[in-house]
């Protein structure tokens, strides 16, 4: 039996918005856990300039947890002509409403892709998991099959980071299905996924719950490099860098899959699991903020939202997010994909200026002469592995048929749950989506514990 110097009922790895529910929930039910954080702060992606919107209709645990901690909430500004651009360069407007696209291949697409999500795909769902979403959408385009690709790949690059020429259209189909459909993830309107922001910061979220917890609860600065269970006794032993171990009954690891990696799991993972950490992939997500002395976009009769393929430049999207009671006016600017890494490797002076070039180039020619007005500042912050891990073609059918090792399995199921958003059956890849996660492992994991014997023990820390 491996040393130990800390005995827990839960270890749960990884202080984001799902590990945070999680250890919560388990607290509430009268049990002891520790949570395992990476970094030197709790939020996972919500930190910064990572997830940032909510909504008040189909969101309900977030939503909960934003008016329980008495945070303010900003409606999403929609007022004004949005702004498409095409791989010709071209610049398209159109009001903000999803019917209103005003390129008819990506209209086409997107109407293909929101039937698709919401009927019983039965045998065609292994069809649609041997193509990738481009081809997809380019055969099924009557018209210009470039462009629907295109708009495939503004699609892909906008919601995971990757080409749509890397995933696939099955594992996208059901991304939007988690969602509702297409038009609820992408929205600003009541109902929407980008419909509500949060004044103090999504990341507050996670400071609030973190509060929620016993004073050396949460762990920081804490990587975990191994995850043993043994069968004999019934225990959990987790390794952090530092060479600490926790003892614990069970643990709860909220993670990305490609994060997965990084830990030496004794025995090895059961083959599904395995196959997911092994050729997941992970997009490249950027947010650049520039912020104004006045929204000048709103003069020019625009909403500040704009569409660009990376071809165009570096900028897939952006949106406004002021808070006019703290007289901020702000442009967030998403840089994501392959573009995003190129992008990423220039100096802090070449990415600034391009980012610069590519909103002068969109927002410049609409509505108005004047040239566009200079940021009086620019905050950068980029991240690697996106929100979601994505599988290529054939993976997701291959998981579904692969062949479980039962001992494995049943071992791994019973002391090691797996949370976070991109688990969720129901807004995959966002905060709402972390948030059932979360309880829905504190709910597996109480149960176990309560059949097992119900008596919690004393924490060691």
């Amino acid at each position: 039996m491996p040393k130990y110097n800390h005995t827990v009922d839960v270890v749960i790895v990884g202080a984001g918005l799902s590990g945070l529910r999680a250890a919560v929930e388990i607290r509430r039910a009268g049990f002891s856990c520790v949570v395992l954080e990476a970094l030197d702060r709790v939020g996972g992606k919500t930190v910064d300039l990572g997830a940032a919107w909510i909504n008040d209709s189909s969101q309900s645990e977030v939503y909960s947890l934003a008016k329980s901690f008495e945070l303010d909430l900003i409606k999403q500004h929609v007022t004004g002509r949005s702004l498409y651009q095409r791989k010709d360069g071209k610049v398209l407007t159109y009001s903000l409403c999803f019917n209103d696209v005003p390129d008819p291949e990506a209209a086409e697409l997107h109407r293909r892709l929101d039937h698709l999500a919401s009927i019983w795909l039965g045998p065609d769902a292994e069809a649609l998991d041997s193509v990738t979403l481009r081809a997809l959408a380019e055969a099924n385009c009557l018209e210009d099959k470039t462009r629907a690709g295109d708009a495939a790949g503004i699609l892909t690059e906008a919601f995971l980071g990757v080409s749509a020429s890397e995933v696939s259209a099955l594992f996208v189909i059901e991304l939007i299905k988690s969602a509702g459909s297409l038009e609820q993830m992408s929205s600003s309107f009541k109902g929407g996924g980008q419909h509500l922001r949060i004044r103090q910061g999504a990341e507050s979220i996670s400071t609030h719950l973190a509060g929620m917890l016993p004073e050396g609860s949460v762990q920081m600065s804490c990587p975990v490099t191994e995850i043993r269970v043994l069968q004999r006794n019934d225990q959990c032993f987790t390794k952090v860098a530092d060479g600490r171990v926790f003892q614990s009954k069970k643990v709860i690891v909220s993670t990305p899959v490609i994060a997965h990696r990084d830990i030496n799991f004794v025995p090895p993972l059961p083959t599904q699991r395995k196959a997911l950490m092994d050729r997941g992939i992970s997009g490249f997500y950027a947010r650049v903020v520039l912020e104004y002395s006045e929204a000048w976009w709103r003069k020019r009769g625009l909403s500040g939202f704009m569409e660009s393929p990376s071809v165009c430049g570096p900028v897939s999207l952006t949106r406004e997010t002021c808070v006019e009671g703290d007289d901020h006016y702000s442009l967030t600017c998403s840089i994501v994909g392959s573009a995003g890494r190129e992008w990423s490797a220039l100096s802090t002076t070449e990415r600034k200026q391009k980012v610069l070039d590519h909103i002068s180039g969109v927002f410049g020619p609409v509505g108005g002469k004047d040239p566009i007005p200079a940021p009086v500042f620019i905050s950068e912050r980029q991240w690697i592995d996106g929100t979601v891990t994505v599988m290529p073609p054939a993976d997701v059918s291959d998981l579904l048929r692969s062949k479980v090792d039962e001992p494995v399995e049943k071992l791994w199921l019973s002391k090691v749950h797996f949370i976070g958003t991109e688990t969720s059956d129901i807004w995959r890849g966002y905060m709402e989506g972390a948030v059932r996660s979360g309880i829905r492992g504190a709910n597996e994991v109480i149960r176990l514990l309560v059949e097992e014997g119900g008596q919690a023990v004393w924490s060691s820390l």
